[in-house]
């Protein structure tokens, strides 16, 4: 119903939208419609949001400005996608931002209403363009980070404040804070941190939980370091691969470096394998190093780009393998006399290497002996029992010669009466 006192109404009072409230308690006498010169509305415009609404009341006048009683009054909107009227003239928005008009008529009298559904307050938040970048650490991305603000309909928010910030990986954002423009975007230029791998960032709407985040895939920079991982013995038996043996190719922050190549070359009569090695998702190039088969110092070189690293290790001779004679085998000798070549006998490795320090047993049959029955071998891996005297039965003596993890040598002399 309307209020009289805006409008002015004298007399009894009847719903003038007779459509909304039906007929009046008494049948009201019959109105020209002639008499209808104009028609007022109020609110004259309206301004609302994606989910508000507004009454309108209307009335229509004579010649003089008097309010014209019972005269049916008709509401039409012309953009049904956003908003909508009822008979009543409640007028409601549908969701959709933009403008509308609701037409007003009285007899043959009209009156136009501008509908604007601006924005709700910025709910959600979208990033447009900008996330799942790849730079370089230390390095500024290609293309800025653009998110949009909308309302709890959709609709784009202008003029809404939002904050940008580092989440992950460092970096610098700016501006720290934008404000959307007319289509509610805002950008930000992001420069990645020194952490190689996935960065992110996130954009808020500052004293709410509104919240979007963005990502960038850091990859490491330039070689500037090659270490090695792995600590290795001072000294190795000779012929023995080392293995693993890393190296870490890092950058100037300490990122693993991948895809970087590294050349090995060793030393000697040594071998690595590969000579050429590619290093892994995690910087790391891998190889194996075999010693070389004589005692002595060896070495390796680990070289990449402008960084090298050098390895060294002492070849030591290995656990002795064999035992060979080096003379007093097939000579002569009398029965209780010694040989007239003393013997003497050499120890050697799995690659030919005299072997020092090891203990040597002899041991004579047929009531034979040596001077000394325990000897060590010398530097030169020799070891030397003295003479070697025969026992007292004529025939074919013999002198074994035993080291431990070795089959041992047997000596022969011809024992005459």
């Amino acid at each position: 119903m309307f209020v009289a006192s805006r409008f002015g109404f004298r007399g009894w009072a009847c719903a003038i939208v007779t459509i909304a409230l039906g007929a009046c308690e008494r049948e009201p006498e019959r109105v020209p419609l002639e008499r209808v010169k104009s028609v007022v509305v109020a609110p004259s415009e309206v301004s609302m949001g994606p989910a508000g609404e507004a009454q309108l009341q209307a009335q229509a006048n004579d010649a003089e400005g008097r309010p014209v009683g019972g005269v049916p009054i008709a509401f039409k909107v012309d953009v049904a996608d956003v908003c909508r009227v009822t008979p009543s003239g409640l007028v409601e928005a549908v969701g959709k931002v933009g403008a509308c008009s609701v037409n007003v008529t009285a007899a043959s009298h009209s009156f136009d209403v501008p509908v604007q559904v601006v924005p709700g307050a910025a709910a959600q938040l979208e990033v447009t363009s900008g996330t799942g970048q790849s730079g370089v650490v230390r390095n500024t991305l290609r293309d800025p980070v653009v998110v949009r603000a909308l309302d709890a309909r959709g609709n784009p928010v202008p003029g809404a404040t939002v904050a940008f910030g580092i989440a992950a990986g460092g970096g610098v954002v700016a501006p720290e804070r934008a404000t959307t423009d007319e289509d509610g975007h805002a950008a930000a230029v992001w420069s990645l941190g020194q952490l190689a791998g996935t960065q992110k960032l996130t954009v808020t709407i500052p004293n709410t939980h509104v919240l979007a985040t963005a990502s960038a895939s850091a990859a490491p920079g330039e070689l500037a370091t090659l270490t090695l991982i792995d600590r290795l013995p001072d000294a190795s038996p000779v012929g023995t691969t080392l293995s693993p043996i890393r190296f870490l190719a890092r950058d100037e922050f300490g990122n693993p470096v991948p895809g970087v190549e590294v050349d090995a070359l060793a030393s000697g009569a040594s071998v690595v394998t590969p000579a050429t090695g590619t290093t892994d998702s995690l910087g790391i190039a891998t190889f194996d190093w075999q010693i070389a088969k004589a005692p002595g110092a060896v070495s390796l070189r680990a070289r990449a780009e402008e960084q090298a690293v050098d390895v060294d290790v002492n070849a030591l001779v290995g656990a002795p393998a064999s035992v060979v004679i080096v003379r007093g085998d097939g000579g002569q000798a009398r029965v209780r006399k010694a040989s007239r070549v003393a013997p003497v006998v050499r120890v050697l490795d799995a690659f030919g290497n005299p072997v020092p320090g090891v203990p040597v047993t002899f041991k004579a049959d047929g009531g034979g002996r040596v001077e000394v029955p325990a000897v060590t071998t010398s530097p030169a891996g020799e070891a030397r029992p003295g003479k070697w005297f025969m026992g007292d039965a004529p025939g074919t003596s013999t002198l074994t010669a035993a080291v431990d993890g070795t089959p041992g040598v047997v000596l022969h002399v011809v024992t005459k009466p």
